[in-house]
């Protein structure tokens, strides 16, 4: 999720490809499985927990949320079923260690290079020195 905090201060009819922080919810998915529903529902959390937190507020913007931007990104796909977990963390390690302070999902171009580096066999194969070394 980046950016969440934004929805606040953007009207609904900005257009928000030409933000420097556009909220949205990033799906990194090393499966490509079949998702239904997933943004309907993430949307629906982040709109009554913004709903909880913000009680106070004179004006309810949590309506806002239903139009969040959902992003499937294009990664590598794990070969089994059991690497899902070290996929995710891979994917996350380098997008929080990569990604730039004002992430537009709209501006994603082939120069943008943090989308492009996701390999992870190196990052398996030295996990696996390490489990059988301790082991």
């Amino acid at each position: 999720m980046c950016h969440l905090g934004e929805v606040a201060k953007y009207k609904d009819e900005e257009d928000v490809t030409e933000l420097i922080k556009v909220p949205c919810v990033l799906h990194m998915d090393p499966i490509r499985g079949c998702h239904t529903g997933l943004k309907g529902l993430m949307q629906s959390y982040l709109k009554e927990e913004w709903k909880g937190r913000q009680q106070e507020a004179s004006k309810d913007i949590s309506s806002r949320f239903d139009n969040l931007r959902s992003i499937s990104l294009e990664l590598p796909q794990q070969p089994n079923s059991f690497d899902c977990g070290l996929f995710l963390l891979h994917y996350v390690e380098l997008f929080l260690e990569q990604a730039p302070i004002n992430f537009n999902p709209f501006k994603i171009t082939k120069s943008v290079h943090f989308l492009r580096t996701w390999t992870i066999y190196v990052k398996i194969n030295n996990i696996s020195e390490l489990l059988f070394v301790n082991m």
